[in-house]
């Protein structure tokens, strides 16, 4: 079952609303997190692109129109090595954190977009943002 299916955000903006929650304890007191839905190609992948916003700010999760190469090349910058390629092939979950944001691939099925998994993928990108901010020799420990 396709979590995205004719821009029906529905099942999607559970997943979104869950890991900005979890999120907030991590922000300063006048930003939220806000996030942004893309589509692939084929409709077969859902990137969902989260960024720190001002807690008035409007957001929109409708997705954006011919992002797809948006988030590749984002993905691309912050890779340590270029990806060489315009195509994904995974069957489980890309999480990507730097400074600008996060995004999270995962293919268009409900089942890697439940409440649940919400909450494992926030944990999982909080503590891959405290690792980045670990001085380089104690991430080498």
């Amino acid at each position: 079952m396709p979590a995205v299916e004719n821009d029906d955000l529905s099942w999607i903006e559970r997943y979104v609303y869950i890991f900005c929650r979890r999120w907030s304890a991590y922000l300063g007191n006048d930003e939220e997190m806000r996030a942004e839905v893309h589509i692939g190609a084929h409709g077969n992948m859902v990137a969902v692109e989260f960024f720190p916003a001002e807690k008035d700010a409007r957001w929109d999760l409708k997705p954006k129109d011919a992002s797809w190469s948006y988030i590749l090349e984002q993905l691309g910058m912050s890779l340590p090595q270029p990806m060489g390629t315009s195509q994904i092939l995974l069957d489980g979950v890309v999480h990507v954190v730097s400074k600008q944001g996060i995004i999270i691939i995962k293919r268009n099925e409900k089942r890697f977009w439940t409440r649940s998994l919400a909450r494992e993928d926030a944990d999982a990108t909080i503590c891959k943002a405290m690792v980045n901010t670990m001085p380089e020799e104690a991430r080498n420990r």
